[in-house]
C-alpha cells in the first residue's frame, strides 16, 4: 500500500487536471506547456506542505485542547516554542522528500514538456534504470544523500536545542 498510494494520488491528479473530463475543464492540459506544468506541480507541492503544516498544528494544539480541568492553561510562550520546532521539523521532512520527488512528477509528465519539470529522483532513474550509466547515478544518488544527512542533522540539533520531549 505504501508503493501503491503515490502512484493513485499522481494518477488521481493526472485524471482531475484532463481537460476534456477532468475537475478543471478549461479546454488545455496545465501539464502540455513547459511554464505551466512546472508551476502546476509546484502548486501541487504547495498543497502537499499546507495539508502537512494543517496536520502538523493540530497535534500541536490537540494537547492544548484535551488538557483536564485541573490543569492550568499554559502560556503563549510555553506552546510557541514546542510548536515552532514542531513547525520547523515537518518543512525540514518535506524538503527532504521533495529532493527525491519522482512519482507525481514521472506519472504525470515524465520529466516534463522540455525537462521542466524533471527532478533529481526522475533523473536519477533515468541515469540508472534507462540509460544504464551507474556512475552518474551513484553520484547523484550521493548528492540527495548528503543533503539529506546535513538537514537529518539540522533536524537533531533543533530537537536538541529545544528540548522536544513526548509527554
Amino acid at each position: 500500500v505504501v508503493f501503491f498510494v503515490p502512484v493513485a494520488i499522481a494518477v488521481a491528479w493526472l485524471l482531475s487536471l484532463n481537460p476534456a473530463n477532468g475537475l478543471f475543464p478549461f479546454g488545455r492540459s496545465w501539464l502540455a506547456s513547459p511554464a505551466s506544468a512546472r508551476s502546476t506541480l509546484l502548486f501541487i507541492d504547495a498543497l502537499y506542505l499546507f495539508g502537512l503544516a494543517s496536520g502538523l498544528g493540530l497535534m500541536v494544539y490537540l494537547p492544548l485542547w484535551r488538557r483536564s480541568a485541573d490543569t492550568p492553561q499554559p502560556t503563549f510562550r510555553e506552546v510557541s516554542k514546542p510548536m515552532l520546532a514542531t513547525w520547523a521539523l515537518g518543512i525540514l521532512g518535506v524538503i527532504v522528500l521533495t529532493l527525491s520527488t519522482f512519482s507525481l512528477n514521472f506519472v504525470l509528465t515524465n520529466g516534463g514538456p522540455a525537462r521542466s519539470t524533471s527532478t533529481l529522483g526522475i533523473l536519477l532513474y533515468q541515469f540508472a534504470f534507462l540509460r544504464f550509466q551507474m556512475g552518474p547515478a551513484a553520484a547523484i544518488a550521493s548528492l540527495i544523500l548528503l543533503v539529506t544527512l546535513v538537514l537529518g542533522s539540522l533536524a537533531g540539533l533543533l530537537v536538541i536545542r529545544t528540548r522536544l520531549r513526548l509527554d
